[in-house]
């Protein structure tokens, strides 16, 4: 692979913010997604790309709803953490048949939010990122933090989610591994491979790669990981270094930089049509509900 050294390239290694080193591991901050020449010469400038595993976490740097309560900003003083306990709270002992399957209430709610809401992409270049590393063969996986299996409507929400970023041209199913290799649980936790993705089902990242390279006795040179949370870098960076794996965290913070704002009273009407109609609203639904109310109270 031949490398192009420019000035941008020189100029964004400047900029770079290292926040974690060891002998094994480092972390970068990005606030931007970096081109692929770029990333190439960040991480590995004394060496290549040959034999590394790169892998991306999906909320918040690939994909992200488009609802401000589900976004970064919705983190900010508890709003979301509180809108969904006080769901789970609501629907406490409650339960749900779906396909001849009792679930939980809470479930099947969040199931009718995970199929309604909408989605974007982070940054639009991640995807010619993407592409030039595959085209280089260079083996991709998606690690998230979500659940694995079915949640109330959605039979497989790892499924679900390969379906979505395929949407948006991200196409990861013609992986070098084995999906039919069972994942050992972790604690009570079931991580799932599929399509490339691979879901740590609440068990922490690191844990969670471990017992997949484990599963696929597989174990790259090094390993590239993009995620939005340095938590999960490091968790990421400790299980490379008692395998050891090169590692090198990109701490990417695009999305969580931007100065939004999510409006507490949208969000809680929300979720509340969500509890009394089944049916999650986006923005510019709620807007529009608002409106109507207002309308009929002036009435």
């Amino acid at each position: 692979m031949t490398l192009s050294f420019t000035h941008t390239a020189r100029l964004f290694l400047f900029l770079c913010l290292f926040t974690f080193t060891s002998v094994h591991a480092s972390i970068s901050t990005f606030s931007k997604a970096p081109r692929v020449e770029d990333l190439i010469v960040e991480v590995f400038a004394d060496s290549t790309l040959q034999n590394a595993l790169v892998i991306f976490d999906l909320d918040y740097v690939l994909l992200t709803p488009k609802e401000k309560i589900l976004r970064p900003c919705g983190e900010k003083n508890g709003l979301r953490k509180g809108e969904f306990d006080h769901l789970k709270k609501l629907t406490k002992d409650k339960t749900h048949v779906v396909d001849g399957i009792e679930v939980s209430e809470f479930d099947y709610l969040l199931s009718i939010l995970i199929s309604s809401m909408e989605s974007e992409l982070v940054d639009p270049q991640l995807i010619d990122l993407i592409e030039q590393l595959q085209k280089n063969k260079i083996p991709i996986i998606v690690l998230s933090n979500n659940r694995s299996g079915r949640i109330g409507l959605v039979e497989n929400l790892t499924e679900k989610k390969s379906q979505e970023l395929a949407q948006w041209n991200i196409h990861l199913d013609h992986s070098i591994f084995d999906p039919t290799k069972t994942i050992s649980s972790i604690d009570s936790h079931s991580p799932h491979f599929c399509s490339g993705l691979l879901f740590t089902d609440g068990a922490t990242k690191g844990e969670t790669l471990k017992a997949f390279f484990q599963a696929q006795n597989y174990y790259p040179k090094s390993v590239i990981f993009i995620d939005d949370r340095e938590k999960m870098l490091q968790s990421v960076a400790e299980a490379c270094e008692e395998l050891n794996i090169e590692f090198k965290g990109i701490h990417f913070t695009q999305l969580t930089d931007q100065e939004e704002t999510c409006d507490q009273k949208t969000a809680h009407f929300q979720f509340n049509y969500l509890l009394e109609n089944k049916k999650w609203l986006n923005d510019n639904e709620v807007i529009d509900h608002l409106k109507t109310d207002q309308k009929i109270l002036i009435f």
